[in-house]
């Protein structure tokens, strides 16, 4: 029998194929996809009569896709180069499917995360562990992680707010919606016709538009061409691989030629794919899970396992959000690498000068 993990990655992968293109099934599902954009609609209306402002700088990061756009990482670089620019600097995420998800809570001070992956969510945690002088907070509720952070004995001066683009629950400085280069607009239609969460059109909310690229190929001028008739500035951040780490954090070299393997839970499990292929990783397999899986389970693992021992498999390749997943499962943390991947720093930077310049600072 087929594995429950396999068929899930399985339907993942269909779905997603399917909302790339107009088909007879999209067409079907088009009233559907009309009612859910309005409900969609009202619950933000509601949400945006009683919106709360921060005593700080607040900046809305998000997407209006299903899938991943590389908001995460998006937030994380901004978030470095506030704190370079000496800025007093907190990041919030949501915790999907964490233990702290239901309770808004700060799980970072700056100097590490207080908890593990499982508690507040992978996001969290690796904003914890790489931007060490910034707050991270965490919970589905964002205006009370807001007051969280304001009560602070010293509050930020600004706040990042990761996946955000459809909650108009508190006053954004600056509203951000991202792309993903390889994905765009996909079919152009709304859940469950298409892969969009809201139309294109919802694009005029936001300040700025940042299309995140993981491979240099991938052409984005008619991406770019769409999403002008809707806002005004648009950029361009690549996301290219930067090195590798143990499970420990050490950099340390690879022999991209040893029998390997690729294992992930990732949103864009062909991104992953990509960027491993881009520096010539010899893998023999890429275990994709569903996005934000626990790797709790042993047995959803023993392909994986009997292929280690069969292949003599030397390394296996991760992404820095599935690590602290992963090492619950000891026998596995001498063959971890960490595939480290990084925005472009010059983009980056050119982007946080138009945001600064925004909110005046």
């Amino acid at each position: 029998m087929e594995p429950r993990r396999l068929r899930k990655v399985k339907k993942q992968r269909l779905i997603q194929r399917y909302w790339q293109q107009r088909s007879l099934l999209s067409d079907l599902l088009y009233p559907a996809s009309l009612l859910y954009e309005r409900l969609g609609q009202i619950k933000q209306m509601r949400q945006a009569g009683k919106a709360y402002l921060a005593p700080f700088k607040v900046i809305g990061i998000g997407n209006i896709s299903s899938g991943g756009s590389g908001k995460t990482p998006l937030t994380m670089a901004l978030a470095k180069a506030a704190i370079e620019s000496g800025l007093k600097t907190a990041v919030s995420h949501r915790g999907y499917k964490s233990a702290m998800e239901k309770k808004a809570g700060i799980v970072s001070m700056g100097e590490g995360c207080l908890y593990d992956a499982k508690t507040c969510g992978d996001e969290a945690w690796m904003s914890a562990t790489k931007l060490r002088k910034a707050y991270v907070s965490v919970g589905r509720d964002r205006v009370e992680q807001l007051k969280q952070l304001a009560a602070l004995e010293a509050p930020p001066e600004l706040v990042f707010m990761d996946d955000v683009f459809q909650n108009q629950s508190f006053i954004k400085d600056v509203n951000i919606v991202c792309f993903d280069a390889r994905v765009g607009l996909g079919n152009g239609r709304v859940i469950p016709a298409g892969y969009l969460r809201e139309s294109v059109s919802a694009v005029a909310r936001a300040d700025i538009c940042v299309i995140n690229r993981k491979d240099p190929g991938i052409e984005v001028e008619a991406l770019k061409a769409e999403l002008s008739e809707w806002c005004e500035h648009i950029f361009v951040v690549d996301h290219s691989f930067c090195g590798f780490e143990d499970f420990q954090g050490n950099v340390v070299d690879v022999d991209v030629n040893q029998p390997s393997l690729l294992l992930s839970a990732l949103a864009s499990p062909q991104s992953f794919e990509a960027t491993a292929q881009s520096v010539n990783i010899n893998y023999l397999t890429h275990y994709s899970f569903p996005d934000h899986y626990s790797f709790r389970s042993r047995e959803a693992l023993k392909p994986l396992f009997e292929q280690i021992r069969g292949d003599d498999i030397k390394q296996i390749f991760c992404s820095h959000k599935d690590l602290p997943k992963l090492i619950a499962h000891r026998d596995l943390l001498p063959l971890l690498r960490v595939l480290m991947i990084e925005a472009n720093p010059f983009q980056v930077n050119a982007l946080w000068q138009a945001i600064r310049r925004r909110m005046a600072l």
